[in-house]
C-alpha cells in the first residue's frame, strides 16, 4: 500500500471509529427505559405513528419509526434513546470532518496531515464530553436531531467551499428542507448559509440551473411535512383535522410566548448566563482556543469565518432571549464553537 491508499484509508477509518467510539460511550451511559416528559413522547409517539407536540416533528417521528424498526436492540423505549446517541456521535463526528476541511484549505502549507488530524480530533471530543451534548445524547429527544442537522449543513457547505462540486450543495438543499420540517431553530443559521453561498460563488444568481436544482432538493426535503397531513385526521395520538389545524400545529403559534422575552437592559445579563453555561461545557483553556481559532478562520479563511460567526450570532441571539428550552437550543452554538476550539489549537 502506498503513502497516498494509506492516506485515504485512514481518512475513512478515523471518523469510523470515532462515531463508533463515541456511540459507544454515549449507549453506555444511555437511560435504560422511559423517562418523565417529553423524552417518553419522543418514544412512543413514533412507535404509534401519533403526532408529537408542536411542531410535530415530522422528520424525526418517521426518522425514529424506521429506526425502531430495524434496531431490534432492548425495548422500543432504549431503542429510541439509542437514536439519540448516534445523533450526537454524528454532530461530534462532523466537528471533526469540518474543522479537517478547513484546515486542509486554509492551513499552512507545512502543517502536517496528523497534527490537523489531533487538532480535529481534540474538537471531536470536547464537544463530545461537554455535558450539554452528552446529557441529549442518552435519551430520545428531538433537539439532538436538530444539532446533527445543523452540523450537516455546516459539513456540507465547508465541503462544497473546498472541493466546489454542486453535489454537496444539492445535498446541503436536501437536508435544510428536511430540517424545516423538523424545527424551525434549525432555520436560524439561513442567513448565514445565503450569505456564505454568495460570498463563495456571487455568480450563483445567474445560474439558473444550479438554482433550479437547489430548489428541487429543497423540495424534496420538505416531503416529510406530508405526514402531518396525511396521518393527522387518524392519528391515534395528536390528531389533526383540516389544513388550518395542520398548519397552527406546525407552526407552534402557542409557544410564541416564549420568544424574545428579554429587554436590551437585559443582555448584558443574559451574555453573563451564558458565560457561566459555556463554563460547564468546556475548559477555560478551550474556550480561549475558540476565540482564537475564530481570529484565525478570519485571518486565513474569512468566507468560512463569515458562515460560522453569523450562524453563531444569529442562534446565540435567539437562545438567550428566550425562556424555553435554552440548554437544548444551545446545542447549535456550541456545536460551532467546538469547529472553532479545534481550529483554534491548529493555529
Amino acid at each position: 500500500m502506498n503513502s497516498t491508499e494509506r492516506r485515504s484509508s485512514v481518512e475513512l477509518l478515523l471518523p469510523a471509529l470515532l462515531f463508533l467510539s463515541v456511540f459507544t460511550l454515549y449507549a453506555a451511559t444511555a437511560a435504560p427505559a422511559t423517562l418523565f416528559g417529553d423524552p417518553s413522547e419522543y418514544q412512543f409517539v413514533p412507535a404509534i405513528l401519533g403526532i408529537s407536540h408542536p411542531p410535530g416533528y415530522a422528520f424525526y417521528t418517521l426518522l425514529a419509526k424506521l429506526w425502531q424498526s430495524l434496531v431490534t436492540v432492548g425495548t422500543i423505549a432504549f431503542r429510541t434513546n439509542l437514536l439519540a446517541c448516534a445523533a450526537g456521535a454524528w454532530t461530534v463526528t462532523l466537528v471533526y470532518l469540518i474543522v479537517l476541511d478547513c484546515a486542509r484549505r486554509a492551513g499552512p502549507s507545512e502543517t502536517r496531515p496528523r497534527a490537523v488530524r489531533v487538532c480535529a480530533l481534540f474538537a471531536a471530543l470536547a464537544l463530545a464530553t461537554a455535558a450539554d451534548l452528552w446529557q441529549h445524547s442518552i435519551h430520545a429527544n428531538s433537539h439532538i436531531v436538530s444539532a446533527a442537522l445543523v452540523a450537516t449543513h455546516l459539513w456540507l457547505l465547508i465541503r462544497w467551499w473546498r472541493t466546489g462540486c454542486d453535489r454537496w450543495l444539492a445535498a446541503f438543499a436536501l437536508t435544510l428542507g428536511v430540517a424545516a420540517v423538523h424545527h424551525p431553530i434549525t432555520l436560524l443559521g439561513v442567513p448565514g448559509y445565503g450569505l456564505f453561498i454568495l460570498i463563495v460563488r456571487p455568480r450563483i444568481v445567474r445560474e439558473w440551473r444550479t438554482l433550479l436544482r437547489i430548489a428541487v432538493f429543497l423540495l424534496l426535503g420538505l416531503t416529510p411535512f406530508f405526514y402531518l397531513v396525511l396521518r393527522g385526521p387518524d392519528a391515534p395520538f395528536n390528531p389533526l383535522s383540516g389544513w388550518e389545524s395542520v398548519w397552527t400545529h406546525f407552526t407552534a403559534r402557542g409557544l410564541r410566548v416564549n420568544l424574545f422575552h428579554f429587554g436590551l437592559a437585559e443582555q448584558l445579563d443574559r451574555a453573563t448566563v451564558f458565560w457561566s453555561l459555556l463554563r460547564i461545557q468546556f475548559s477555560l483553556a478551550t474556550v480561549a482556543l475558540m476565540a482564537w481559532g475564530f481570529v484565525w478562520l478570519v485571518h486565513r479563511a474569512r468566507k468560512p469565518a463569515v458562515l460560522l460567526g453569523v450562524v453563531l450570532a444569529v442562534h446565540l441571539a435567539f437562545t438567550l432571549n428566550t425562556v424555553q428550552d435554552v440548554m437544548a437550543y444551545l446545542l447549535l452554538p456550541f456545536t460551532a464553537l467546538g469547529v472553532l476550539a479545534g481550529l483554534g489549537a491548529l493555529a
